[in-house]
């Protein structure tokens, strides 16, 4: 299996998660001073190390999303992962964009860019955008006035004008 199983979608995401693992973990100081605003932060420990742990989970969150899709061949769990997928790329887009003010205004583009294309790119490849497109659309159609039709004679509510009502029942007593 291995690369060849992967979607081009998988393998954009594999060189994203690559570039973040490596540069987290071997130029921290350069990440954090290329990102963002503060020049302080690429020489407080704290941040380094953080962008370290952060670089170490990445790693963790590539190898396991790569075991995943490249070796599994049950599509209700690729969908799955799919989903998560976008969950998590969606959530880093929603944290980049409440912190925008942390960030250099080009790497913020850049970074906030990847995450929603990511989040979009998954949405499309799990089949979740379809179906609420469809559900959508479906919706907006029940929810739509109906088309003005005459009224058969059999469903009036009028018995002089209904067939089937002015015949009533004979009553015996």
């Amino acid at each position: 299996m291995g690369l060849s199983s992967l979607t081009n979608i998988d393998k954009v995401e594999k060189v994203s998660q690559l570039f973040y693992t490596v540069s987290l973990l071997a130029a921290p100081a350069w990440w954090v001073g290329d990102n963002f605003k503060d020049p302080r932060a690429p020489n407080n420990e704290v941040v380094l190390c953080m962008a370290n742990i952060m670089g170490v989970l990445c790693g963790c969150i590539t190898a396991f999303t790569y075991l995943i899709r490249s070796e599994v061949t049950t599509k209700r769990i690729l969908v799955k992962a799919d989903y998560i997928s976008v969950g998590a790329w969606g959530s880093c887009a929603a944290l980049t964009v409440m912190n925008q003010g942390l960030y250099q205004d080009d790497k913020f583009m850049i970074n906030v860019g990847i995450q929603v294309a990511l989040t979009a790119l998954y949405l499309y490849q799990s089949a979740l955008f379809p179906r609420l497109y469809q559900s959508v659309m479906k919706a907006s159609k029940s929810t739509a006035k109906p088309v003005l039709r005459s009224k058969s004679p059999a469903r009036s509510k009028s018995p002089a004008k209904s067939p089937a009502r002015s015949k009533s029942p004979s009553k015996k007593k």
